[in-house]
């Protein structure tokens, strides 16, 4: 039987191909480190990288349940993070795909390729750096650390 992983370990594979294959995706057997190893690899295409993001959270984030420190190790360092990817919903200006109140934080995260955007709601209020470093799994801070992550969501774009 051919292992449905093994697509996205071709640096090769086109993007079309590679969201094919995240479709036939069954039941989670992979560890979060075969995705973040593609997405820490700068020597991977942004859009390899984007999409080991995307399925990491879709297929190891579980809404409610997952912490910002639980999504960090598991990020393990996300070196594919810059200093200007990550920023705070704080009106709303156009619709975002993710459920939230005044009392939960909106992260958008920009994946590399720059054609994706992870959207986070978090439980409680926090600022731009916080999130970032407890997702380069930088802050020791138990308020963020234990923060849950009540929804997520990887959209396109514009």
């Amino acid at each position: 039987m051919d292992d449905p992983l093994r697509p996205f370990t071709r640096s090769d594979a086109g993007e079309a191909q590679l969201r094919e294959a995240a479709e036939r995706l069954g039941p989670v057997a992979e560890p979060p480190s075969f995705w973040s190893a593609i997405a820490n690899d700068p020597s991977r295409p942004g859009a390899h990288r984007a999409l080991a993001v995307e399925q990491l959270v879709r297929r190891h984030v579980h809404p409610g349940g997952t912490t910002l420190g639980e999504l960090a190790a598991m990020l393990d360092g996300a070196a594919w993070l810059g200093g200007g990817d990550l920023t705070i919903v704080r009106a709303l200006a156009g619709k975002v795909p993710v459920s939230w109140s005044l009392d939960d934080t909106v992260a958008a995260v920009a994946l590399p390729g720059g054609r994706r955007v992870l959207y986070l709601a978090v439980a409680g209020r926090f600022g731009a750096a916080e999130i970032a470093a407890a997702l380069h799994g930088k802050s020791r801070d138990p308020r963020v650390l234990s923060a849950v992550i009540r929804e997520a969501a990887c959209v396109p774009t514009g």
